[in-house]
């Protein structure tokens, strides 16, 4: 039976290549333990056949096959390129080749050195056993098996040789058993170079001095591997110990780190200038000047030149190798006199993207202050606009009361401008005053029962009932505050009543238990979102800019009282001002009797 044309070429066999590889590859992630296991067996088997042996190249180049498909240096699903794949046959010619016992031993100090650099970073103990068996198993294949094949002179290993060809696949078996943690593959691929390098070192130092106790001391292999094993265990105990922090030493790790972090960069004491530098400039032109001209100070630098928004400079010569860092506004090129290191240059575009953050902070710094200041400007106008308003509105009353009067004036209506005209004048004058001097403590103290008089006079004819528990007491009150959130309070009241809403609105006066004034109106309740945003900033209005409560509420606090929706409810909403201590500065002349 053939096949459609179309079904013959729709999974071709390339592709179908590419699809076997990609399975094999990712079946070399999830079981990179049998693909160690498997490495090492065949690593074992080269060591007891020789490397030499054509059986053993072959193995070999097994092995390095295995080796391909787990090493954390780079992902199995990588393609190669004509340049790597040539260097792959390359290499795998020489080991055909070149396989010999120097060769192996070499290999194996770098494979353990691989293994040494992945057995710290696994918080799973059977993990951590797991490669600490696999890194016993290469080294006692170097220092048993495959040190005494290079010696010049033969080694009888005697029945040594037999126990460790069939020892060694025991710990394999061990692995084997060892229960299987979690282990992503970006965990894998974590290596800790410093402990791969450690682990090289010391393997080439242990097999080294094995070598040179024998030529110099004339001992044998292994009693020169012994004394050797010896002298490093005890320099590693003595290293161990001044290692870490004891008594009043720092310990070596801490200087070690150090020196390593800062690669001969005076780090600390450039951070200390930079901190200096923005704590004394406020401008984030000429901070950035400051602390850019430290960079002079950094060895092997001639000068430079940087640039920033709004300001540029040069410092010191600029003739040299030039490198040149950027991070977000601020550019800066150095001249060396040579070569900067990759440590070097690491730190110094550290640097400069920590003096670019703190460049944004002074940069965002300014435009707060300024934003601050506009919004200062904003809010004096605001509330400014707003007494006046309450001043119009009081003058439209008169004008009102005015016009249903006949020719000759009612000795009320007289009565009523003998005392409005004056207070409107008053208070004109203290919204003028407080423009031409804006100072937020200037609070003008009035007599309570004076102002409850003027108060109640102001709104007479207008439908507020008034509440008062008689006599009031002998109290100075802040007569600006209440007079402006009463207003307010009241005018919000008197325009539901226009709106055709109920026309109930009281004023009542409390002095029992401390002064407050509360003004109530039988309309319907605020929304519950806009009672919960109410004294925190603008709010939709109908009537006007929506800040009245809000600058009422902000004037209020900074002079120690606190303005509250005391009820929210169908018939009964509730505004309340009263002293609240911990507020400001507490009004104790208004709560005193």
């Amino acid at each position: 039976m053939r096949m459609p044309q179309e079904a013959r070429f729709a999974n071709p066999p390339d592709g179908r290549a590419r699809a076997r590889l990609a399975r094999l590859s990712a079946m070399a992630v999830r079981h990179r333990r049998w693909v160690l296991v498997a490495m090492l067996a065949l690593l074992h088997a080269v060591v007891v056949q020789g490397a030499a042996s054509t059986v053993g190249r072959v193995l070999l180049i097994g092995h390095l096959g295995l080796f391909l498909l787990w090493q954390p240096l780079i992902h199995a699903e990588t393609r190669l390129g004509w340049t790597g794949l040539a260097a792959l046959v390359a290499g795998c010619a020489a080991v055909a080749v070149w396989a010999a016992a120097p060769v192996l031993l070499a290999w194996i100090i770098l494979l353990a050195g691989i293994l040494g650099g992945r057995v710290f970073f696994s918080d799973h103990l059977p993990t951590r056993l797991f490669y600490l068996l696999a890194l016993g198993d290469l080294v006692t294949e170097l220092l048993v098996l495959v040190t005494p094949e290079i010696l010049p002179q033969p080694v009888d290993l005697g029945a040594l040789r037999p126990v460790a060809h069939y020892a060694l696949p025991t710990l394999l078996v061990a692995m084997i058993l060892l229960p299987r943690g979690e282990e992503t593959g970006e965990r894998f691929d974590l290596i800790d170079l410093m402990y791969s390098a450690f682990v090289v070192l010391l393997l080439a130092v242990l097999v080294l001095g094995s070598l040179a106790l024998m030529l110099l001391a004339g001992h044998g292999y292994f009693e020169s591997l012994l004394l050797a094993l010896a002298t490093v265990a005890a320099v590693l105990l003595v290293l161990g110990w001044v290692w870490n922090p004891r008594l009043n030493f720092a310990g070596l790790g801490l200087l070690f780190s150090r020196h390593v972090l800062s690669a001969g960069v005076p780090f600390e004491d450039w951070l200390e200038g930079l901190t200096e530098a923005a704590r004394r400039e406020p401008d984030a032109q000429r901070f950035a000047s400051a602390a850019l001209a430290q960079f002079m100070a950094l060895p092997g630098i001639r000068g430079g030149r940087w640039s920033a928004p709004g300001a540029s400079g040069e410092f010191g010569a600029r003739d040299g190798l030039r490198q040149v860092f950027r991070h977000g506004d601020i550019e800066l090129e150095l001249a060396s006199r040579r070569a900067l290191s990759p440590a070097f240059v690491w730190h110094v575009d550290l640097m400069v993207q920590i003096l670019n953050e703190f460049h944004l902070a002074k940069r965002w710094g300014g435009q707060l202050e300024q934003m601050a200041y506009l919004r200062a400007v904003y809010e004096t106008g605001a509330r400014l606009t707003h007494d006046i308003k309450n001043l119009l509105q009081s003058l439209n009353a008169l004008c009102f009361a005015a016009a249903r009067e006949d020719a000759t004036a009612t000795p009320e209506f007289r009565q009523l401008l003998a005392h409005q005209l004056p207070e409107i004048s008053r208070r004109l004058q203290e919204t003028l005053a407080r423009l031409q001097r804006p100072e937020p403590d200037l609070v003008a103290k009035q007599d309570l029962g004076e102002w409850w008089a003027g108060f109640r006079e102001r709104y007479a004819g207008q439908g507020v009932a008034f509440v008062a528990a008689l006599p009031l007491p002998a109290s100075r009150i802040p007569g600006d505050l209440f007079s402006g959130v009463a207003d307010n309070l009241i005018r919000n009241a008197l325009d539901k009543r226009h709106a055709g809403g109920p026309a109930a609105v009281s004023v009542t006066l409390e002095h029992a238990g401390g002064i407050a004034l509360s003004v109530a109106d039988s309309g319907e309740p605020l929304p519950a979102a806009l009672a919960r945003t109410l004294f925190e900033g603008a709010v939709p209005s109908a009537t006007g800019l929506g800040i009245g409560l809000y600058q009422s509420s902000r004037r209020a606090r900074s002079l120690g009282w606190e303005l509250t929706l005391a009820e929210n409810r169908p018939g009964r909403v509730c505004f309340r001002l009263a002293p609240n201590p911990d507020l400001g500065r507490p009004e104790k002349e208004a709560a005193a009797t």
